[in-house]
């Protein structure tokens, strides 16, 4: 009976397996940066209207994320964080997560229901601190809120406001951590590059948020 495969097609299929796999990846990447193929995604989107970018953006998580070592913070935060996520129309991803953790460590905040800062004013809650004073009265400052359910609405006002679209469509569209960090709109909030400098070090690890009043101002 003849054998459906001789010894010498063995070999040769085996030659062709131990070509390096390493050989094609580097093809194709040197592939995927060429402007031909930068031209034709371009010419792709006009068409269709699809953007590769984007739904590169769009997948779990983005190649900066894989570098982040993030210190998920306890149960309650996590559902402070969703619930301001939930509120602004924005999925609940890793990567919108990782903004606000990283947002969380760079502001630092101590006021009570109050993660970022914000000076949203709300029904009973008072000022951390003065930054605005008339009369020898403090009208403005950061706030401390009664209530999570204050401190998340204050937080999704305040970035409602039409000051901070760039952060908020970032994280409806899930543009990704890093991408959304660089918002110049951060500059008005007064975080400036402070997200860009925590995810650069790649240590993620927000402080928990404040539920009570440690500081007040009058």
């Amino acid at each position: 009976m003849k054998k459906l495969i001789t010894e010498n097609e063995k070999n040769r299929i085996r030659k062709m397996n131990s070509i390096d796999e390493s050989l094609f990846s580097d093809v194709l990447a040197s592939i995927q940066k060429s402007e031909t193929f930068q031209d034709l995604k371009k010419k792709f989107k006009e068409l269709t209207g699809v953007d590769f970018e984007e739904k590169e953006k769009s997948g779990d998580v983005s190649k900066d994320f894989k570098n982040y070592k993030i210190t998920e913070p306890n149960d309650d935060d996590i559902k402070f964080y969703k619930k301001i996520l939930e509120k602004l129309d924005a999925p609940n991803t890793k990567e919108n997560l990782a903004f606000l953790y990283a947002w969380r460590q760079a502001e630092g905040a101590k006021s009570a229901f109050n993660p970022f800062n914000t000076t949203q004013e709300m029904d009973s809650s008072t000022f951390m601190n003065c930054l605005k004073k008339k009369d020898n009265k403090c009208i403005g400052g950061v706030r401390n809120y009664k209530s999570e359910k204050d401190g998340i609405d204050a937080t999704v006002k305040t970035l409602k406001n039409g000051r901070y679209d760039c952060i908020v469509n970032g994280l409806q569209k899930n543009k990704g951590s890093k991408d959304i960090a660089k918002c110049s709109s951060l500059d008005t909030w007064g975080t400036k590059d402070g997200i860009l400098r925590v995810l650069d070090g790649g240590k993620i690890n927000p402080p928990e948020i404040s539920r009570s009043t440690i500081k007040k101002v009058d």
